[in-house]
């Protein structure tokens, strides 16, 4: 299951490897909770342990990064390994609104 974290002003989504159907409707339901109810500037998607990609978890980042936008908190997907990546591409998912870093260094960075 995936974990949140808050550090300073952002909430930190720690992506699980393998993202199941019901833990994705879960994972929406505690950030857009945790968001609604915090002061978080930031939303990172930390997706460095994702082992592959699918439609199902296209939708789920593409959901959160709107939610992050929505409730006043910059979207950000961190280390997005290069086969996910691919997959996503090929699916042709419109992930534009979110930004992207490659570690989570940069993304605290900012």
């Amino acid at each position: 299951m995936s974990q949140l974290t808050r550090i300073a002003r952002t909430l930190v989504v720690d992506l699980p490897p393998d993202l199941t159907d019901q833990e994705g409707q879960t994972l929406i339901a505690d950030v857009s909770r945790a968001l609604a109810e915090g002061d978080a500037e930031r939303l990172l998607l930390d997706a460095r342990g994702l082992l592959s990609a699918d439609s199902f978890l296209a939708q789920t980042l593409r959901e959160l990064g709107l939610l992050g936008e929505l409730l006043g908190a910059e979207p950000v997907l961190v280390g997005l390994p290069a086969g996910a990546a691919l997959v996503l591409s090929v699916l042709d998912v419109d992930l534009s609104h979110l930004k992207s870093a490659r570690s989570m260094d940069e993304a605290m960075r900012g």
